[in-house]
């Protein structure tokens, strides 16, 4: 797989964590009242999870195929010098992808801090958004698709 397919890849994690912020907010975000409940609540608690662990999977997919090029490019005999950005990178998301293990604890295992569970998919989500926006910036600017003036 080349660094392009992943690309494309990561678009599909923040499309589904966009799905999954709307879910939650659709869910979480307002109260239902007696004359306009929730009429998808269960159907988007479902979704949430479901989603949830496609998100999960895909996630930790892309994190060993980050893995893999990073191996393959600093693999002795091809002169690759070490990459602070591709580094920063993969930092970023193995923090987001234990941020992310750690709400679904909050939720199936250590259930007295599912209250802090909302605040961890804030988290999981902008930091999703913040990986794939600079990382999307620096492959414009690497790529020569946008120029920086010094």
């Amino acid at each position: 797989m080349d660094e392009e397919a992943k690309i494309y890849i990561g678009l599909v994690l923040v499309i589904l964590a966009l799905i999954e912020f709307s879910t939650a907010m659709y869910l979480f975000g307002t109260k239902p009242s007696k004359d306009s409940p929730h009429r998808f609540g269960k159907l988007a608690i479902r979704a949430h999870r479901i989603l949830g662990y496609v998100f999960l999977v895909v996630f930790a997919w892309l994190i060993y195929m980050g893995v893999v090029i990073f191996g393959r490019l600093s693999a002795s005999g091809t002169g690759y010098q070490f990459d602070g950005a591709r580094f920063h990178h993969a930092l970023l998301a193995v923090v987001m992808f234990l941020v992310l293990l750690l709400k679904i604890g909050f939720i199936r295992i250590w259930r007295n801090y599912r209250s802090q569970a909302r605040l961890l998919g804030f988290i999981v989500t902008i930091g999703t958004l913040t990986i794939w926006l600079i990382s999307g910036w620096f492959y414009m600017i690497m790529m020569g698709g946008w120029t920086v003036e010094r």
